[in-house]
């Protein structure tokens, strides 16, 4: 399958007309379908897709990894754009979730009204949803292992009440192009990588996980450093050893990258903005 990062928080190109911002979208092509993987936060994925070359009109899918705004706020542009293409999004996504800073909760998920007004759309995902004999997608079911130091600040509201989000808006995505084999995308991992890794390989023990694609959530937004003890990212790049093709950014960071590279060497690359690769 061939990948195209249309967004990412950095470039990967030096073509000048291509721009990068927090956030994460994918065009993923394989033998029968085309595929957006997330839209970023604005209608950069669009604008970058035309320099690129990628026809966003053409597009079969549009997978919503989970809820947060710089994965689905190029929602509105998409729609405009493709007439068409079905919105596999998780159930989940219709909570409302926030994000907490200085005191303050501010609203950052999927817009309730694109949803409303465009309801035959969607595809929402429940526990499983299988769109043909290769492509799956699964909600997390482990929760192993301390909560990300990243999700701290991330609640959803029930009610009047804010609780700490549960990340059940949150998808996995899994594609056997070649039999027995799986590339497995993520958008953020908020579950936490290994969790989803796990909840792959028990849906689906008899086969190997080949690729890994999505961000990891290892950085602190607002300083650029490592959210989790580098003991901890250790420990994430040894148990993603068994696994030869991983392709990672936006919420890695790069300190993470680096520290997950050292144990990993060319197990792992960056897929930064205008990047494009193939996993075969």
């Amino acid at each position: 399958m061939k990948i195209t990062t249309l967004v990412e928080n950095d470039l990967y190109s030096r073509q000048e007309d291509l721009k990068s911002q927090h956030g994460l979208s994918l065009h993923i092509e394989t033998a029968d379908k085309k595929i957006l993987f997330d839209t970023g936060k604005d209608d950069l994925f669009y604008r970058n897709a035309e320099i690129l070359g990628v026809d966003i009109g053409g597009v079969d899918y549009l997978v919503l990894s989970h809820a947060h705004y710089d994965h689905v706020g190029g929602l509105a542009k998409f729609l405009e754009i493709n007439k068409t293409a079905k919105i596999i999004i998780s159930g989940g996504a219709k909570a409302e979730v926030y994000s907490k800073r200085l005191g303050f909760y501010k609203y950052i998920g999927v817009k309730n009204e694109l949803l409303e007004e465009n309801i035959d759309r969607f595809i929402l995902v429940d526990k499983e949803f299988k769109l043909d004999k290769n492509i799956s997608f699964i909600i997390n079911t482990h929760s192993e292992g301390e909560v990300l130091k990243g999700n701290s600040h991330l609640y959803k509201k029930t009610g009047e009440i804010y609780i700490p989000d549960d990340f059940s808006h949150e998808m996995i995505m899994v594609i056997e192009e070649k039999k027995g084999e799986l590339v497995v995308f993520t958008g953020c991992s908020h579950g936490g990588i290994l969790n989803m890794v796990k909840s792959v390989e028990d849906r689906y023990p008899d086969m190997r996980i080949k690729g890994l694609v999505g961000g990891f959530h290892l950085q602190n937004n607002i300083t650029k450093k490592l959210a989790e003890p580098e003991k901890r990212v250790v420990n994430i790049g040894e148990k993603l050893m068994g696994i030869p093709h991983i392709y990672t950014g936006h919420c890695t960071g790069k300190k993470g990258f680096s520290v997950l590279k050292k144990i990993l060497g060319e197990q792992i690359e960056e897929f930064n903005t205008g990047r494009v690769f193939e996993i075969s």
